[in-house]
């Protein structure tokens, strides 16, 4: 099994990410796009850059990774370029880690807006949704 796995996060800095990536690494062979001052192994693409410089790297490192059977999406700022990634990888399922539960009427800023319209879409697109209970669950979908 080989993974992808996806963050905008920093991975020395976010507990959460670094278990999701012990998971994956148990499973198969896990590849990380991830902010970090420096990278874990050679499967560890590592990119402190803006959000739009990130997006860019991502799809180019996924697109350029062979027989990817999982992209992980670890919350929503990893939708866009994994969603994108997933033309290249047809077959591959997709499994989104949903931190939080953003609410469009509290968004009052043109990116948080545009952020949970991207999420409504990753949700939709996701074979698996991760999120903290089952109330939540059923209100996201």
């Amino acid at each position: 099994m080989r993974i992808l796995l996806i963050s905008y996060g920093n991975f020395e800095y976010d507990g959460r990410l670094r278990e999701l990536y012990n998971v994956s690494s148990e499973i198969g062979t896990t590849f990380l796009i991830s902010r970090a001052e420096k990278k874990i192994n050679d499967n560890h693409m590592v990119f402190n850059c803006s959000y739009t410089s990130f997006v860019k790297k991502c799809i180019k490192s996924g697109r350029q990774l062979e027989n990817i059977d999982i992209i992980f999406l670890d919350n929503r700022k990893s939708i866009y370029p994994g969603l994108k990634i997933k033309r290249y990888h047809k077959n591959a399922k997709i499994i989104l880690d949903c931190r939080e539960l953003y609410l469009m009427k509290y968004c009052h800023s043109f990116s948080s807006k545009l952020g949970c319209i991207i999420e409504k879409k990753g949700i939709r697109n996701s074979d698996i949704i991760i999120c903290a209970n089952e109330e939540r669950a059923n209100f996201m979908l």
